[in-house]
């Protein structure tokens, strides 16, 4: 097929460079939010494995320096349960964990905040508590990495 016309194969080539663009921003975006997904399950692994030394590396405030807990009382707090309850958007608390994966609106995603429920007791008190973590999920364009900008939980 030959193409006669010079704004015809302008336009095809403009066509096919905007689809190319596309592509590579839904490709980015897609990959971004995977990489959130890893990385609050990795952070859930580590509470129900109770290695809170390594969750608490996810923890890196953009306005300051964590308070570091107190990992010697944390080695008797014993998770029982860790539930991913949902994001906080504007819409408030969408559903759970379902949720997080999927496309959201806004196509430049670099924060999410998360409303996650703890059930736990400490080796001492075998009471079950409940604690509510809201954590600010941020992704660093440096680190490529998602982080919490939002304290360690108090138990």
């Amino acid at each position: 097929m030959l193409i006669k016309s010079k704004k015809t194969v302008q336009l095809i080539i403009c066509l096919l460079l905007l689809f190319g663009l596309t592509s590579c921003a839904k490709y980015t975006l897609n990959k971004r939010e995977k990489a959130l997904n890893a990385s609050m399950h990795t952070f859930e692994g580590f509470f129900r494995w109770q290695d809170f030394e390594s969750a608490f590396g996810y923890i890196q405030l953009r306005g300051g320096n964590a308070k570091i807990p107190n990992f010697d009382y944390l080695k008797d707090i014993k998770i029982t349960r860790y539930d991913v309850m949902g994001l906080i958007g504007e819409r408030g608390l969408v559903s759970g964990r379902k949720e997080i994966g999927k496309k959201s609106e806004n196509a430049d995603i670099t924060e999410k905040n998360v409303t996650v429920n703890i059930e736990y007791y400490h080796g001492h008190n075998p009471t079950l508590k409940t604690l509510r973590y809201n954590p600010v999920w941020w992704y660093s364009f440096e680190a490529e990495h998602w982080f919490i900008d939002t304290q360690f939980p108090e138990f």
